[in-house]
């Protein structure tokens, strides 16, 4: 997609600095990171895949192989003390490249940065959990 910042940065059309790349996917650090967290690598397709939704195998099992590989390199190289993977598809769950990606971010302890400004809903009851349960096993079936 000729607007897409990922698919530029993959083409070589906007610099990064690559930390590893095959046929398939290019993983790259983040340029908008804090310093201290300099190991903050995006892990991206090749193919311009919007969102989660639209992947397939075996592209799906070769990108997170290789994230569990990049998680535990940033681990290991930054001495952190947790390492954070998120994903998130389109605009309402804070997606702001329409690219599929998947983030890998050194956590420390005392680093006082908030998962998510540290907002998070309200716990749902039993009954709630036990709808939403049968609601999404029946659609996995």
């Amino acid at each position: 997609m000729e607007d897409c910042v990922f698919c530029k940065i993959i083409t070589g059309e906007i610099p990064s600095y690559r930390v590893f790349e095959d046929d398939e996917v290019v993983a790259f650090l983040d340029l908008t990171q804090p310093e201290r967290a300099a190991g903050h690598v995006l892990v991206v397709p090749r193919e311009h895949i919007e969102h989660l939704y639209e992947a397939e195998q075996p592209l799906l099992g070769h990108l997170f192989d290789l994230t569990r590989r990049i998680a535990v390199a940033v681990k290991e190289t930054y001495n952190a003390d947790g390492v954070l993977v998120w994903q998130s598809n389109e605009e309402a769950a804070g997606q702001m490249v329409p690219h599929l990606h998947i983030h890998v971010f050194p956590r420390f302890v005392d680093d006082e940065w908030e998962l998510f400004a540290g907002k998070l809903p309200p716990q749902a009851s039993g009954d709630a959990l036990a709808a939403a349960r049968e609601a999404i096993a029946a659609r996995l079936s």
